[in-house]
C-alpha cells in the first residue's frame, strides 16, 4: 500500500489534505481513489499533528484490503493458482511438486487475493505462500531447497531483456547451459556466457510485456523471476517438479518441460490450464521418449521429418500426426507398431506426448532421430 498527500493552507485554522491511496494489488484499472478532508484546529495546534491525525483517519479503513468479485475456482493446485492470477490480476510465481493437491473448490463470490491464496494453501499440505513485493510466491517447502531445483542456481552476469518473451527464452537457455540436465545436482553457480545468443520459441502473448534491460549481476534464477514479475506485473509462472525432493538430472529436466508462463490478460478467457497434461498427458523431449523405446531400431542423426506422437500408459502408440516432412501410410503403420516401456511418474504409468524427429529412408523405413532442437 502506498499513500501520497498534498496539503494546502486555507486561512489560519483550516488545512485541506488531498490523499491518494494506491493499493496496487486490489485497485482496478480505474486508478486509486482521491480523498479530500478539511480539518480545523486551534491556532496552537501544530500542522504536523494535524497531518498525522489525518493520515490515521485515512489509513484505518484501508487496513482491510478491498475485495473484488471472482468466479468459482476449482481444480488442482496449478489450475487454482492460474485462476487466482487472472481473476485477481496478481502476478504469481509457483514452485510445485507432484502429486499436485487436488479437489480445490472455492465458490464464486467476493474476496481478496490474500484470502483466496490462504484458502488454497490451507488445503495444500506442505505448501506456503508470501508476498515478494507485489508478487505472490507459492512454493512447496521441501522443494524450495531441493538440490535439483534449478531456480536455486546463481546466475552470473545475467542481463534482463526488453520483454517477458525474451526473458522466457533467455532464462530457459541460460539454465540449460548452466546445469540442465547434466550438472544441476552439483553446480550451484553458473556464469551466463557473454554474447549469449537467443534461440527457441516463446509464447507470442508474452511479447508486449515490457521489461527494463539491465545487468542483474549475481542473482538466483528464482530472484530473476520474482523481480521480473514485480516490475512488469502482468504475467504468472508455475513450474512443476516430479516430486518435492527433486535431486536428479531427470527431475530437473522434467520440470524444465513443465514450466508454464501466461499473461494475466488471459482473464478475458476461460481459466487457462497452465499445462497440457491435465488430460493425463505429459510432454517430454525426444531423448526422454527414446530412452523407453523397446522396439529395436537404429537411431538416426539425420532427421528429415517430424511427428507428434502420443504413447499411452501401456507403451503403445496411441496417436500420430505429421508436423513436418512427408511420411507414407506404410511408414506410419510401422511407427504404430513401436513399443515403449511405460513411463512411470510417482510409481504410476503416464501417457506421453512428444514432437519426435524421424528419418524416412528411401526404402520407406522410418527411424527415430535425435535432434538438438528441443520442443
Amino acid at each position: 500500500m502506498r499513500l501520497s498527500f498534498v496539503c494546502a493552507a486555507k486561512g489560519k485554522r483550516t488545512l485541506t489534505i488531498w490523499a491518494v491511496i494506491d493499493n496496487y494489488r486490489e485497485q482496478g484499472p480505474n486508478g486509486p481513489p482521491l480523498v479530500s478532508i478539511s480539518l480545523m484546529w486551534p491556532s496552537a495546534m501544530s500542522h504536523a499533528f494535524a497531518v498525522l491525525a489525518t493520515l490515521i483517519i485515512l489509513l484505518t479503513p484501508q487496513l482491510v484490503p478491498a475485495t473484488q468479485h471472482h468466479r468459482r475456482i476449482t481444480g488442482d493446485l496449478a489450475e487454482a493458482l492460474g485462476a487466482v492470477a487472472v481473476e485477481m490480476q496478481v502476478p504469481i510465481v509457483g514452485e510445485l511438486a507432484l502429486p499436485l493437491p487436488s479437489g480445490i473448490n472455492l465458490p464464486e463470490g467476493s474476496g481478496t487475493a490474500e484470502h483466496l491464496l490462504d484458502s488454497i494453501v490451507a488445503t495444500s499440505p506442505g505448501y506456503s505462500w508470501k508476498w515478494e513485493g507485489r508478487v505472490a510466491h507459492v512454493y512447496n517447502r521441501r522443494l524450495l531447497t531441493a538440490s535439483a531445483n534449478f531456480l536455486n542456481l546463481q546466475l552470473e552476469s545475467f542481463v534482463l531483456p526488453q520483454n517477458v518473451a525474451e526473458l522466457y527464452v533467455t532464462l530457459h537457455n541460460a539454465l540449460w547451459q548452466c546445469g540442465i540436465p547434466k550438472r544441476i545436482a552439483n553446480d550451484r553457480r553458473c556464469r551466463v556466457p557473454l554474447g549469449f545468443v537467443l534461440g527457441g520459441l516463446w509464447p507470442s502473448a508474452l511479447e508486449p510485456l515490457r521489461l527494463t534491460p539491465r545487468n542483474k549481476g549475481v542473482m538466483s534464477a528464482r530472484r530473476v523471476m520474482l523481480e521480473a514479475a514485480a516490475e512488469n506485473g502482468q504475467f504468472y509462472s508455475i513450474v512443476v517438479f516430479p516430486h518435492a525432493t527433486a535431486r536428479t538430472p531427470e527431475d530437473a529436466e522434467f520440470a524444465f518441460y513443465h514450466w508454464a508462463w501466461h499473461p494475466l490478460s488471459d482473464a478475458a478467457k476461460p481459466f487457462p490450464s497452465p499445462f497440457s497434461y491435465y488430460d493425463r498427458r505429459f510432454r517430454v523431449a525426444p531423448d526422454i521418449l527414446l530412452r523407453n523405446l523397446l522396439t529395436p531400431l537404429v537411431v538416426s542423426k539425420s532427421p528429415n521429418a517430424k511427428l507428434y506422437i502420443t504413447v499411452d500408459e501401456h507403451g503403445k502408440v496411441a496417436q500420430l500426426s505429421i508436423v513436418e516432412g512427408q511420411i507414407g501410410k506404410r511408414a506410419l503403420q510401422s511407427i504404430r507398431s513401436w513399443r515403449f516401456k511405460p513411463y512411470l511418474l510417482n510409481g504410476l504409468p503416464a501417457k506421453l506426448v512428444c514432437e519426435l524427429p524421424v528419418e524416412v529412408a528411401a526404402d520407406g523405413s522410418v527411424h527415430p532421430a535425435l535432434s538438438k532442437v528441443r520442443p
